[in-house]
């Protein structure tokens, strides 16, 4: 009987603190959107799950070994799991946008299929783009490219810094790097491990030792209330996120999936 009741008491707990969680995660402007069901990023010793999620991906995530795992965040696979793992049996090392990654073999795939090329398939120079990707991918240090612009490029390198890259093309479609220089400094932050820059909006963030960094509205009850107020954002620790850090396993800006199995979205 005194089992019975330290379990139910423990279940209670455990099911107020999720409370908890979930609530103020709403407060930073996400909705709840379902459960996210797929053993492999759970245990029962939360720090010692098969996965942990390195980066959380449209359709997918790539886990701490560089495999890729195929993510259905709206329905179940034939697995009845929201995640199976990939046809592509190559080790991540480095990618691009979500578009290309550099494998350990050192050569590049699409990840995605689009009207030019299928999923998973070889990059080589009948795209235009590759002299783009292979400059971008070609150090050993560079984790993850996203682009800013077409000529301008941040990129998250192993020392765990995030570089701003400023590129130029000629009439060959040669791409030259014109200037590097540090956008996001260890220093500042600590020791960055992944990130996502889309302007001022909620969905920018990055993530570090530190915590979890984020674009805020510093005025949004006034800007949320009149119309000729513009919103002005500021790019800050987000200290909610940052204290349920080790209770989400997986981030984008976009999605939050925690450890109890919640799946959130941006609702900005």
């Amino acid at each position: 009987m005194k089992k019975v009741l330290i379990l139910i008491l423990l279940t209670f707990i455990c099911t107020g603190c999720n409370g908890n969680t979930t609530r103020d995660i709403r407060h930073q402007g996400y909705s709840m959107n379902g459960l996210f069901k797929c053993e492999r990023v759970y245990s029962k010793d939360k720090n010692d799950p098969l996965d942990k999620i390195k980066y959380l991906i449209d359709g997918g995530y790539v886990n701490q070994n560089g495999e890729l795992y195929d993510v259905s965040l709206s329905g179940i696979f034939s697995n009845d799991e929201n995640c199976k793992k990939s046809v592509f049996t190559h080790k991540i090392k480095a990618i691009y946008n979500t578009d290309v990654v550099k494998a350990d073999d050192n050569l590049l795939y699409y990840i995605k299929a689009t009207d030019k090329n299928e999923a998973y398939s070889l990059v080589n120079n009948l795209d235009e783009l590759y002299p783009l990707y292979s400059l971008l991918l070609r150090d050993e240090d560079i984790l993850k490219v996203q682009s800013i612009s077409e000529l301008e490029y941040y990129i998250l390198k192993a020392d765990g810094n995030i570089y701003d890259y400023v590129l130029s093309k000629d009439d060959n479609n040669n791409y030259s790097i014109v200037s590097t220089n540090i956008i996001y400094d260890k220093s500042k932050y600590g020791n960055i491990v992944d990130f996502f820059y889309a302007g001022n909006s909620l969905r920018t963030y990055l993530i570090s030792d530190k915590g979890i960094y984020r674009m805020n509205i510093s005025n949004r009850d006034v800007c949320s209330k009149y119309v000729d107020v513009v919103c002005e954002y500021e790019f800050v620790l987000n200290e909610v996120l940052t204290k349920y850090k080790d209770r989400i396993i997986a981030y984008n800006g976009n999605n939050i999936i925690t450890d109890y199995g919640q799946i959130f979205n941006i609702s900005e």
